[in-house]
């Protein structure tokens, strides 16, 4: 699998970001094929019990994984 660098660098600041708790989020590719990411929706680490070590996903970040897959778009993870 291949991450454009745009989408790397996106998910390497939301990962600074959320510092010390897990982040997550939902990769999609569009138009190069499930082998290459083409775009990220960073979701809200929603979890109470030891966000630091633990995630859940938060319900928007779903919604909008959705909308765009109407749009086109294809959910990878």
């Amino acid at each position: 699998m291949k991450i454009r660098r745009d989408v790397l660098n996106a998910i390497q600041e939301h990962a600074r970001e959320s510092h010390p708790s897990e982040c997550c989020g939902i990769l999609l590719y569009q138009g190069e094929g499930p082998d290459v990411v083409t775009s990220s929706i960073r979701a809200a680490n929603t979890t109470t019990d030891d966000p630091a070590r633990r995630y859940a996903l938060g319900h928007k970040a779903h919604l909008e994984a959705v909308k765009m897959e109407a749009a086109g778009h294809a959910h990878i993870a």
